[in-house]
């Protein structure tokens, strides 16, 4: 199965992202341009929310344009790891999906309420231990999950 993988500031390719390959996808929303590759085994397919750089801002990214591209490359499971706040959005997006779908958010009530609401039937929220209490680009780190407990939530 193909996992699609959806980052947000800071993660603009994904580190051991091996033979990785830069696709334009032509979508009913617009064009989307993602990743593909093999990351840990895994055949993958990335989206870097803000494109290389940081070159779209928040308002500018097309999130349907997005989650369209990943269905069309076969993404058959959706990680969500953009801020929190922007979660429950891609997850409108999103469906109608059978794809299952995790995020990598802390806070999960907002989530999981968003989840239900958009009719993702398949959706595991999921709570990586990673992370800390500063925020913003400037402290992204591409390793941030690597070595990391997950906890799947109801």
């Amino acid at each position: 199965m193909r996992v699609g993988v959806i980052t947000g500031s800071g993660t603009y390719a994904l580190p051991g992202f091996e033979a990785a390959a830069q696709v334009a996808v032509s979508t009913p929303y617009g064009q989307a341009e993602v990743s593909e590759g093999e990351w840990a085994g895994v055949e993958v397919v990335h989206i870097a929310r803000h494109g290389a750089g940081h070159a779209r801002l928040s308002n500018a990214v097309n999130h349907r344009a997005n989650v369209w591209a990943l269905h069309e490359r076969g993404a058959g499971c959706v990680i969500l790891a953009p801020p929190v706040s922007v979660i429950p959005g891609l997850l409108r997006d999103l469906a109608p999906t059978e794809a299952l779908v995790s995020d990598t958010g802390s806070a999960k009530a907002a989530v999981v309420r968003a989840a239900a609401e958009a009719g993702i039937r398949h959706f595991v929220g999921g709570h990586p231990m990673a992370g800390s209490h500063a925020a913003g680009v400037a402290h992204a780190a591409p390793d941030l999950f690597r070595g990391a407990r997950w906890f799947l939530t109801p």
